[in-house]
């Protein structure tokens, strides 16, 4: 018999498509719909994100079991719990969600050469600080929301200190409460949203020894299981922590390309899980986002699908300019070898679309 599962994530694709080369039937609620993740999986609903991230979420109630969450599911915890409550859900539990989120925490596992940004939940920004300032929300992931600080603070927003650097997505798995660290990615970030990720990045031994420490610091505090990131910037002073993700990252869809993982066999019995802690070089991996420089309506998804491109409108669409169009791959040798190809079919893409306003 098929295995089943259910996917529920602003970005399901990496993992409807994982999922669906290693055998699954998988059934997906996804915030984007493109055209090719009809490939991989069988939509819950026609449509994208409800009004709210939790309204979205709580697709999970005519979903076929088991079901694992993406993101946003680090910022609505509660709805974690009520779906846990009627069905098999295979992230980790609702308060280890709700625990990686909160500020406290995040600044008691920032030691051992690791930093936190400054906090402000004040109206306005501290007057005597010299320290530039960005504006986040608790309830958006990806880097959705994030702006420099306009002196305004909605709802559930609060101010972190804007810190330069690398960035950089930090992978880890964790089982009977042991953790592996198993490599991160480089961030190819597009302002402040999530513009794709060079796997593995280049990272010191002594970097990655403390990134080790930290995934075991972290489980051992808080019982995380299965896979889970942590965003970082990393500069000369030192790693600086910005958040925890309890799910399957962004980072982990490009590690079990790369290797071949099984990522929801895997999700599904951690305890029982093959060991994570070193995987063998393979290479390096990476993906882009391709943002709209003009608007234009969109052809080809099929001739795009074969390039080795992925999250590929639907023929006809009419992309604004600023929006993301497609995810582009490639593998190389080295970070650098990959960093350079994705630049040129970069500019390819672009090219292409130019040629469709």
């Amino acid at each position: 018999m098929q295995r089943t599962v259910t996917v529920i994530s602003r970005h399901a694709r990496p993992l409807c498509e994982n999922a669906h080369t290693h055998g699954w039937r998988v059934c997906a609620a996804d915030g984007f719909n493109d055209w090719d993740g009809a490939r991989f999986a069988s939509p819950l609903t026609p449509g994208g994100f409800g009004e709210t991230p939790e309204e979205f979420l709580r697709a999970w109630k005519t979903a076929p079991e088991p079901l694992l969450f993406g993101s946003p599911i680090e910022a609505a915890a509660e709805v974690l719990a009520e779906a846990a409550r009627k069905k098999k859900v295979l992230n980790a539990p609702a308060h280890v969600v709700a625990m990686a989120r909160e500020i406290t925490f995040l600044r008691e596992m920032a030691c051992g050469g690791i930093r936190f940004p400054l906090i402000s939940f004040h109206a306005t920004a501290p007057s005597t600080s010299k320290t530039p300032w960005i504006v986040k929300s608790s309830k958006t992931a990806g880097g959705t929301g994030i702006r420099p600080d306009d002196g305004i603070l909605g709802k559930d927003e609060y101010r972190q200190e804007f810190v330069q650097g690398e960035s950089i997505g930090a992978l880890f798995f964790s089982a009977a409460g042991r953790s592996g660290f198993l490599g991160a990615s480089l961030h190819l970030n597009h302002g402040f949203l999530y513009g794709g990720g060079i796997f593995p990045a280049p990272l010191t031994p002594d970097v990655s020894s403390t990134l080790e420490i930290f995934g075991a610091r972290v489980t051992a505090a808080s019982g995380m299981t299965g896979w889970w990131g942590a965003d970082f910037i990393l500069n000369d002073e030192a790693l600086w922590l910005l958040e925890i993700n309890p799910r399957p990252t962004a980072t982990a869809a490009l590690f079990a390309k790369l290797h071949g993982t099984d990522l929801i066999a895997a999700q599904m019995s951690p305890d029982a899980g093959p060991d994570f802690s070193r995987a063998d070089a393979a290479g390096v991996i990476g993906n882009k986002v391709i943002y709209a420089q003009d608007d234009f309506t969109f052809s080809g998804s099929a001739e795009w699908f074969a390039k080795n491109a992925r999250d590929i409108p639907h023929e006809g669409s009419v992309i604004r300019k600023g929006a993301p169009v497609l995810t582009l791959y490639t593998e190389g040798a080295t970070a650098a070898d990959c960093h350079a190809v994705l630049d040129e079919k970069t500019a390819a893409a672009h090219a292409a679309f130019s040629q469709e306003k």
